[in-house]
């Protein structure tokens, strides 16, 4: 596990309720699962490559009005919070 993969990862509102999420990572980032109560991912358990990106949709299977969770690559020492914006 490395301490600091440089992992970002950012959900946006899309209009109908779900959200985009977009996670970035400086180093590769191996098997990313999402933690988001309330969400389900389109995509989960997914790599991104050294300076990329990969993009999945958060959809709403409760009440849950804006995404409160984390990014998880199996290869990182802990969890990256979702920013919301």
């Amino acid at each position: 596990r490395d301490a600091d993969l440089g992992t970002t990862a950012r959900a946006t509102a899309r209009g109908d309720g779900s959200f985009e999420l977009v996670v970035a990572s400086q180093r590769f980032a191996h098997a990313v699962a999402i933690d988001v109560p309330g969400f389900a991912p389109d995509d989960a358990y997914f790599h991104v490559r050294p300076g990329g990106e990969r993009t999945t949709v958060l959809r709403p299977v409760g009440k849950q009005t804006a995404p409160r969770g984390v990014v998880y690559p199996v290869n990182a020492a802990s969890a990256t919070n979702i920013a919301v914006g």
